[in-house]
């Protein structure tokens, strides 16, 4: 039987064991000297938007992720540079993007940061019961 304690315990032995591959991707794509910047929030959301089986998703499919995040509704207009920026050298391309404009899909570049994201949003408090419930949910 499987408690909460357990997965506590696994999910710090995960960031523990990935913080050295994926701490420095994720603190690049992350860091911004800008108070109140959105920088973690968007790519959390990211990670928790609904994909397809190659593991692509939409701007579309961040905003309900987002929303439930920052507590309030948002559109795409409101973390569109967002993802511009995570597919730049600047910001380590954390994500790759696909197809035309207007059509654009994105994923992560390296598919492990994702549950390390997810993760990470959970041990800050980010993801609430409700996004852990979704997670949950989704086989998470």
């Amino acid at each position: 039987m499987i408690i909460d304690g357990d997965v506590e315990r696994a999910m710090d032995t995960f960031i523990g064991d990935m913080a050295e591959s994926f701490y420095d991707d994720y603190d690049r794509a992350t860091a911004s000297n800008q108070p109140g910047n959105l920088f973690k929030q968007v790519l959390l959301a990211c990670a928790l938007a609904e994909t397809d089986e190659r593991g692509f998703f939409t701007q579309s499919d961040v905003v309900a992720p987002l929303s439930k995040i920052l507590k309030k509704t948002v559109t795409i207009s409101a973390f569109q540079r967002h993802l511009v920026e995570f597919i730049s050298e600047d910001r380590g391309a954390i994500l790759v993007r696909r197809g035309e404009e207007r059509q654009y899909r994105f994923r992560f570049s390296e598919p492990m940061i994702q549950p390390y994201v997810i993760i990470k949003g959970i041990r800050e408090g980010v993801v609430d019961d409700e996004l852990r419930a979704t997670l949950s949910e989704r086989g998470f």
